[in-house]
């Protein structure tokens, strides 16, 4: 059965299905744009707990040396221990250790020597753990405290922001290929029910079509099924009605 006034000769259940279905896929994209988001979150959070762990080890052979006291500078074993804990990680681009006042007193990885020591000043002097960003790095910063439990110096670790663009862009690429199958199921599927659905009534709709556009047919009111089988009737009647009186229609023939 085809609509034809006002919706371009479609089937009905395309009239009805297409909308269902982009309907459907258009809350399926926003649910997969709300998990781009959410991964890309949980995965700087994942960064940070690991830098985290990481620091919790590095710290305690910081106070290690500091509890029999050795500052961090002369503690021959402190600089071998953290190259390793870098290496080891894979993940932290540099690590850098700081004294009470931000100055340098260690730095790892792939950095100049002169790098400054990245401390917020709502950090200093505070003996929680810490982290801020830039365009480049997320850092993290945990304090470290001498035998007499006041803050010594802060161990600073950075991870790349490309860490963070890069499993954000592959995830975000396997999102989209998973949509657009979803999409060309949602729509599929979405139509073929709809089509199961509405077959009877569209047979039913293309009857009542037929009585519009020849109401004096000569032929038995049909049964119904779903629609009311007076609604045959009366649309037959209503359709005479609409019709040019018959001396008015041979008036003009003649």
């Amino acid at each position: 059965m085809w609509i034809r006034r006002g919706f371009g000769a479609r089937p009905f259940y395309l009239q009805l299905g297409l909308p269902m279905a982009l309907v459907i896929s258009m809350a399926l994209g926003l649910i997969g744009f709300l998990n781009y988001f959410n991964y890309q979150k949980s995965y700087q959070e994942l960064l940070l707990d690991r830098a985290l762990v990481l620091g919790i080890d590095a710290r305690q052979l910081i106070e290690s040396g500091l509890n029999i006291g050795l500052a961090p500078r002369a503690n021959a074993n402190l600089a071998p221990e953290l190259n390793r804990l870098y290496r080891e990680s894979g993940e932290v681009h540099h690590i850098q250790l700081c004294d009470e006042r931000g100055q340098s007193l260690l730095l790892l990885g792939d950095v100049r020597s002169t790098q400054p020591c990245l401390v917020p000043p709502v950090a200093k002097g505070e003996a929680a753990e810490w982290q801020t960003q830039d365009a480049s790095f997320i850092y993290m910063g945990l304090p470290y405290k001498n035998s007499f439990g006041v803050v010594s110096g802060y161990l600073v670790l950075a991870y790349p922001q490309a860490l963070v663009s890069k499993a954000s862009a592959t995830m975000g690429m396997k999102l989209l290929q998973i949509f657009a199958l979803v999409v060309l199921a949602v729509f599929a599927v979405t139509i073929v029910c709809v089509w199961w659905l509405t077959r009877q009534m569209q047979q039913e709709i293309s009857q009542l079509e037929q009585i519009v556009d020849q109401p004096d047919q000569a032929s038995p009111a049909p049964e119904f099924g779903l629609l009311d089988n007076a609604l045959s009737a009366e649309v037959r009647e209503f359709s005479r009605m609409l019709q040019p009186p018959a001396d008015l229609v041979q008036a003009r023939e003649s």
